[in-house]
């Protein structure tokens, strides 16, 4: 029995070393098989890779640069061709297709472009060079594996202004449209409600068609898109209102109705033919319509609706430059507006009470809902804020300005001075600058764009934007956005070394100048203009961090292109007036340093590429004579420095935080 136990154990132990053996020999060559694919993708990518639709199986990281380079550069160079396939005979001089670009020209060389989208692969490039090589063995392997089975898609890095393409789009396209027509109820001069018939139409689903660019972008699809009318239907029909005209008649009924502002004791007596301009139908339903309701009552909106404004304040010093104390520059003022959803709310609620009681008759007005903002702070706690230190100044000089461009820049002087900015809080330079209206005291120029010369307001705030950026570098600010202008003007050169390269260009509403209030404490500016110099100083509490940036330094140099004179019949014939000179193209970087208290530091590199800009002048001309004519450069002042044209247009930066 034990010779027999003993037989059985080797016979397992030999099965087991054999198993051992053949189980070796099947990882042996498995590794060995794994070794071969791995040696066979050493230098390309993994198969099942993908980035933006591109299959980048087997590619090298050269050939995939090179297969995605091609359409980026398409997208960039040339944009998105947009083609409407419908018939357009009946609209003269219709254009039936656009070429979206990648960014809107300016209008003159102190504006900037306005970048509708940008493309950007190298990262996901490099992610997905990175697939099955990057991670530890057995991850890489895992990677290696679904990549093959499943594909992995890298996204690329894209930007897509979406508001600005819809602009674009329906400025364009709009003319081919025939929009649906909902029925509407309207009162007579009788007093009685009548109907305008419904209509169907034809639009353009544009949201739908931006969804589709959006794809194609980031898709780096080149193929055009080709775009139809859809039908367009009314949501409110006749049958809608007849079907409800008795309840229309019996809310008419009860008018006049009286809208109260009881805090001010005012009433306002609405009568029949002022409620009808309230009423709506939505799904069926009759109502009052808030947005009906706030356009029928824009009177009383003109005397109730006031725009909260905070007060903004002066810094007072002693001899010694120290702050002491502050005074208003101008008083605070409360907000106050119409809550029109509520308002139209509790109408409508009035007049179904008193259309389904009519024995009781109206005898009550019903108050406008009316929201307050109060002001933060007042002349009692503006001292708590604790500020006291000068923190950094922001200067630049507008020598050479015209008139109306020194009174915009004036009067943006003027909206800043005294602004207080809470800590963390991102702080828009757009949005404290406007509205750029006349209204706002703005004044217009004019500019040409294409041919023609057209009034554009508030020309010259970028040296409000140039001003506000070196003074938030000098107070060791984080700046979120900047944006240098498309072209070298020298109203914003550097003041050490007079070259370009520390401005900032603002448009409304984008680019714009943003950084973050990252002191412990409120900031207060100030800022003042000395004759052709603008400072702005930067008040608050210093927590001890030093900050600089360093002079600009330039290189390659490209000369404008030919003088561009534009035949106008404005002037008379042979007169000549230029409106733009010509700037050399160049590249330049600086590097704004911040050294914080507790020995952490941040870097960043502001890099900004100029394109040239051609001088450009309007010459008068009889009417019937040509557009316009490329004349010889004129000759260029400044030594001329090597041109290179294979500097990237980019304005990235480069940061390096608290190191």
């Amino acid at each position: 029995m034990a010779k027999k136990a003993s037989s059985i154990k080797h016979t397992i132990a030999i099965i087991s070393i054999a198993f051992a053996v053949s189980l070796l020999i099947l990882v042996v060559a498995g590794l060995g098989v794994y070794a071969r694919y791995l040696n066979k993708y050493q230098n390309t990518f993994y198969p099942g890779v993908h980035v933006a639709g591109f299959d980048l199986s087997g590619m090298t990281y050269i050939d995939a640069i090179d297969a995605l380079e091609e359409p980026a550069a398409l997208l960039q160079i040339e944009g998105v061709s947009i083609e409407f396939t419908g018939d357009v005979s009946a609209i003269e001089e219709a254009q039936p297709s656009i070429s979206l670009p990648s960014v809107l020209p300016p209008a003159d060389a102190s504006s900037n472009e306005l970048e509708l989208f940008d493309v950007d692969f190298q990262r996901a490039l490099n992610a997905a060079y990175g697939v099955g090589r990057d991670a530890a063995f057995i991850t890489n392997i895992k990677d290696q594996v679904a990549a093959r089975l499943y594909g992995r898609e890298m996204p690329i890095d894209y930007r897509f202004e979406r508001e600005r393409i819809v602009d674009a789009l329906n400025d364009h396209f709009a003319v081919f449209e025939d929009p649906a027509v909902n029925a509407t109820l309207f009162i007579n001069t009788s007093g009685e409600p009548e109907t305008v018939h419904e209509s169907i139409g034809s639009a353009f689903d544009i949201d739908a068609i931006v969804d589709e660019l959006e794809q194609r972008i980031r898709s780096l699809d080149t193929t055009p898109l080709r775009i139809s009318l859809q039908p367009d239907y009314p949501t409110i029909s006749v049958e809608d209102i007849q079907s409800n005209i008795d309840q229309v008649n019996g809310y008419l009924d009860v008018a006049p109705i009286t809208l109260s502002w009881e805090e001010e004791e005012e009433e306002w007596e609405m009568d029949r033919s002022r409620v009808g301009e309230w009423l709506s139908f939505e799904d069926g339903v009759l109502t009052v319509s808030p947005e009906q309701l706030e356009e029928s009552i824009t009177d009383i909106g003109d005397e109730v609706i006031v725009e909260a404004t905070e007060a903004r304040w002066k810094i007072e010093k002693d001899a010694g430059g120290a702050a002491i104390g502050f005074t208003p520059l101008t008083e605070a003022i409360e907000g106050r507006t119409i809550n029109y959803v509520q308002t139209a709310s509790d109408i409508a609620i009035w007049l179904n009470d008193n259309y389904r009681d009519k024995a009781s008759g109206p005898d009550q007005a019903v108050p406008l809902t009316i929201v307050t903002e109060p002001s933060k702070h007042t002349p009692e706690n503006i001292g708590e804020l604790g500020i006291k230190d000068l923190l950094g100044t922001g200067h630049s000089n507008m020598s050479g300005s015209p008139v109306n461009r020194r009174g915009n820049i004036d009067r943006g002087i003027e909206l800043l001075n005294g602004v207080l900015i809470a800590p963390e809080e991102e702080f828009s330079l757009v949005t404290t600058l406007k509205p750029f209206t006349l209204d706002n005291g703005y004044v217009a120029e004019l500019v040409i764009k294409g041919n023609e010369t057209v009034p554009e307001i508030g020309g010259g705030l970028c040296q409000i934007g140039t001003t506000t950026f070196r003074g938030a570098m000098g107070a060791g600010l984080d700046i979120i956005e900047r944006r240098n202008h498309s072209y070298a003007v020298s109203y914003y050169s550097d003041d050490r070394n007079g070259l370009p390269g520390t401005d900032a260009t603002i448009y409304d509403a984008s680019p714009d100048l943003v950084f973050v209030n990252d002191t412990p404490g409120y900031i207060l500016l100030q800022t003042r203009r000395d004759g052709n110099d603008l400072y702005f100083d930067y008040w608050g509490q210093s927590d001890g961090r030093q900050a600089s940036f360093s002079e600009p330094v330039v290189s390659n140099w490209v000369s404008p292109p030919p003088l561009k004179e534009v035949e106008t019949d404005t002037l008379a014939p042979g007169q000549r007036k230029c409106t733009e000179s010509a700037h050399r193209g160049v590249t330049a970087d600086f590097t704004y340093t911040v050294d914080y208290a507790d020995g952490t530091a941040h870097e960043e590199n502001f890099h900004s590429v100029y394109k040239p800009w051609q001088a450009v002048c309007l010459v008068g001309v009889d009417p019937n004579a040509a557009n316009e004519q490329e004349v010889a450069p004129e000759p260029d002042p400044i030594v001329e420095d090597p041109v290179d044209d294979s500097e990237p247009d980019t304005t990235k930066n480069e940061k390096k935080k608290k190191t």
